[in-house]
């Protein structure tokens, strides 16, 4: 057998045949084809057509893993702060049609492609041609024959999944262009953004690049690159009698799907069954995942879905109920829960969403005001701000009328700021000037509670700032200190680390129904989103622990 190689010479003459008649002409390796209609009128034509052979030996010898998937990576020295970034005034011009360009026209020249009205096939339709026309008067007009023009759009390509589903007509766009480019090298240039400010503040960074493709996320350059593909998801077995767990070889990849009575075993007094819809990520769960905490290979604790079954002396839930809150082994279509930590959902909420509250909004509930004492007028640092449980922290702090600092990764703060904290007690995550920063705010009193998550020079860092009197909570995993040496080098403070299981299934319903109440009624706002499917567990854990998403998390499972 043979399979085509390489292509030369291909022209469309007409269309709308509706019979083909094809005369192939061999030379050697490669063919020549005419394509004609029922009358003889030229249809198409091959000039040359390439053929490999190949036997089925060479098919079965191919290395298993000859396949390739593209990968949007970091750009190396991708500028992380705005420091880094071009100055206000600086940002390049950006035009929404060639019209406004200036004379001469500058090496690189930006046009933005917004989406159009049309909805559907037709916006697909409508954003090609709007673009084709554009391509064709750049390559006409003699006054861009030196320039590039760089295509900027906004969600066109899904460079992770916290992007969300792309825009097809964007996407569309991006397809017509490459061939362009394809066909006239160094003309063109694709930049699709997300539209923060972070992100137009590193547009130079991005035109400065030169590649031919890119992304810009949350202020980050991201650059399309071939890569072996994930490893292959897991294989849940039919029924209901599993669930995901550590293998113990320290490795995301090496999650297995193992056998769990908990669909079938005998309920006890206070129990419930549920059938888990979505189960919320946490980073507990990497470090389980990782096997870093001995003894704990049960990965996750909190999700959604409806109750299959009740257990004797259970009053206030019942069979059909959709239900929100904690639960051991949540990574699993099955799970067994007590009904104290659970509450009905609202009917308007999805079972995503849901999943994404108990432990982000209990722990800071938990941390803020049963441990730290919180109050009204008070002050609060809150770090790695851009989380599920800092977005909540935030939130509620506010609610309770506690002024708020908080750190995150420079990329995230436009979701801090929109979050409601002033921008300038936004700090930085990635080092301790942070300290310096709120010391400077506070006119050296420092803050009243310090709500921590991040671990070595950073706690120090944070308890320096801490005024008299202040409150340490720590609900880190990777760095608690000692309680008493942290008294004896700061007598003036508190230092409580902790864990949201300590506050035992009756208080944590009554979080959890506060918490639903506030989110109900509108005060608070659930936090965004990243959804896989549990089958891509490993890959979920691994985007977690690489710091990349913003706000929750979330698995879905089977309905089984």
């Amino acid at each position: 057998a043979a399979l085509p190689f390489a292509w030369r010479g291909v022209r469309l003459h007409a269309s709308g045949a509706r019979e083909l008649r094809v005369r192939l002409t061999p030379s050697g390796d490669r063919v020549a084809l005419s394509v004609a209609d029922g009358t003889g009128t030229p249809v198409a034509s091959v000039e040359s057509l390439v053929l490999r052979p190949f036997s089925a030996g060479q098919l079965s010898a191919a290395p298993a893993d000859a396949l390739f998937e593209v990968e949007w990576i970091v750009a190396p020295g991708s500028a992380s702060d705005e420091a880094t970034r071009t100055p206000d005034g600086a940002l390049p011009e950006t035009h929404r049609d060639l019209s406004t360009v200036p004379e001469p026209a500058p090496e690189d020249v930006l046009v933005t492609l917004e989406p159009g009205e049309a909805t559907g096939p037709a916006a697909v339709r409508e954003a090609t041609v709007r673009a084709l026309t554009l391509v064709r008067r750049w390559l006409e007009d003699e006054r861009f024959d030196a320039s590039r023009l760089v295509l900027l759009t906004r969600g066109a390509m899904v460079t992770s999944p916290g992007d969300g589903a792309p825009d097809p007509a964007l996407a569309a766009v991006w397809g017509l262009v490459r061939t362009a480019e394809t066909e006239n090298p160094g003309r063109f240039a694709l930049i699709d953004t997300d539209a923060t400010d972070a992100s137009h503040a590193a547009l130079a960074e991005a035109v400065r690049n030169g590649e031919r493709e890119s992304a810009l996320r949350r202020g980050q350059l991201r650059l399309p690159r071939l890569a072996r593909p994930t490893p292959a998801p897991l294989v849940p077995p039919e029924g209901a009698s599993w669930r995901v767990d550590v293998t113990g070889s320290r490795s995301l990849d090496a999650l297995a799907v193992v056998e769990s009575a908990e669909a079938v075993r005998e309920l006890g007094a206070g129990e419930v069954r549920v059938a888990v819809r979505a189960a919320g990520v946490n980073f507990h769960d990497v470090v389980v995942g990782l096997g870093l905490v001995d003894g704990e290979s049960v990965l996750g604790s909190e999700g959604a879905g409806v109750v299959v079954d009740t257990g004797p002396e259970v009053a206030d839930l019942r069979v059909g109920d959709r239900v929100t809150g904690l639960f051991p082994g949540a990574f699993a279509p099955m799970v067994v829960a007590e009904a104290r930590a659970l509450v009905r959902m609202p009917e308007e909420w999805s079972f995503v969403a849901a999943a994404g509250v108990p432990v982000a909004f209990m722990t800071a509930y938990y941390g803020l005001a049963d441990l730290a004492g919180l109050r009204r007028g008070e002050s609060v640092l809150v770090h790695s701000a851009a989380g599920g449980v800092g977005m909540a922290a935030v939130q509620l702090a506010r609610e309770w009328g506690v002024e708020v600092f908080a750190t995150a990764s420079p990329s995230k703060w436009d979701q801090v700021v929109a979050g409601g904290v002033r921008r300038e007690r936004v700090f930085s995550s990635r080092t301790t000037d942070f300290a310096a920063g709120v010391l400077a705010a506070t006119g050296g009193r420092g803050v009243d509670v310090v709500l921590n998550s991040l671990a070595g020079e950073f706690v120090d860092a944070s308890l320096d700032v801490l005024a008299c009197g202040g409150r340490f909570v720590e609900m880190g995993k990777t760095d608690i200190r000692d309680g008493e040496r942290v008294r004896a080098a700061y007598p003036d403070v508190s230092y409580r680390a902790f864990d949201l299981a300590e506050a035992g299934p009756a208080r944590l319903g009554e979080m959890l129904r506060d918490v639903v109440r506030l989110l109900e009624s509108g005060v608070l706002r659930h936090p965004p989103v990243s959804v896989w499917d549990v089958r891509r567990v490993p890959e979920a854990l691994r985007f977690m622990s690489q710091a990349r998403h913003v706000g929750k998390v979330v698995l879905t499972m089977p309905v089984v």
